[in-house]
């Protein structure tokens, strides 16, 4: 089996395997972008070589990698924003994602690093038009406790 192939497989078990990213480098989408066409290149000379199965269990395996990465990083920016920007409080200062300990999940690749914070960044803005009706309506029923009179019938 091919070096990088391993590599793949490897990094698919450890996807797998823990709740965090598993650690893939800055270039790892680079990498497989090179790896994929050096096995394109081979298959145009024989369409029925080794590589052309090579790469099509390739290209199931970096799906899969891609997709389980994308989804804890969609689930580590929905729970970081839900505890930095709680509906019914105010946020210390809702500009500042320093302040808030919004930080990026630990073994991102760049590209990962760019989906987490416009993840996290659409998510403040959706909780932002979110918070604005529900704390009007905690404004104008504050302290506003009295039971309501019951009519005579």
């Amino acid at each position: 089996m091919d070096e990088f192939f391993q590599k793949l497989r490897e990094t698919q078990k450890k996807e797998r395997s823990i709740s965090g990213l598993s650690r893939v480098g800055d270039n790892f989408y680079g990498e497989v972008s090179n790896y994929l066409n050096r096995l394109m290149r081979k298959i145009d000379d024989n369409p029925f070589s080794f590589e052309s199965y090579l790469l099509r269990d390739a290209q199931r395996i970096v799906a899969e990698i891609c997709e389980r990465r994308e989804h804890k990083i969609a689930n580590s920016a929905v729970m970081n924003v839900q505890r930095a920007y709680q509906l019914f409080k105010e946020s210390k200062s809702k500009d500042s994602k320093d302040d808030n300990q919004i930080t990026v999940p630990i073994n991102s690749t760049p590209e990962e690093e760019g989906l987490y914070l416009e993840l996290v960044d659409s998510f403040i803005k959706y909780r932002g038009k979110l918070t604005a009706p529900l704390m009007s309506y905690i404004q104008k029923n504050h302290g506003n406790h009295s039971k309501p009179v019951d009519k005579p019938v």
